[in-house]
């Protein structure tokens, strides 16, 4: 995410990668294999994630809260 697309167009119009401690031994496409050996874990490389409708976005600044499209 850039600062001109988050605030200065207020839309990220793509997905957002992030790291997570442990995943999934699985993959879901456009993933093209996993990283891990643990079968217990509920998410799996590739997952996509959004946020529910009645997250609270109150606390984040307003720059953050007018860019989020739901």
């Amino acid at each position: 995410m850039r600062y001109d697309e988050a605030v200065e167009r207020g839309e990220i119009r793509h997905a957002l990668r992030f790291t997570v401690r442990r995943t999934q031994r699985a993959y879901i496409s456009p993933a093209t294999h996993f990283a891990s050996s643990y079968t217990d874990r509920p998410s799996a490389d590739g997952l996509r994630l959004r946020l529910r409708a009645d997250f609270d976005l109150t606390p984040f600044p307003k720059p953050c809260r007018s860019s989020c499209k739901r």
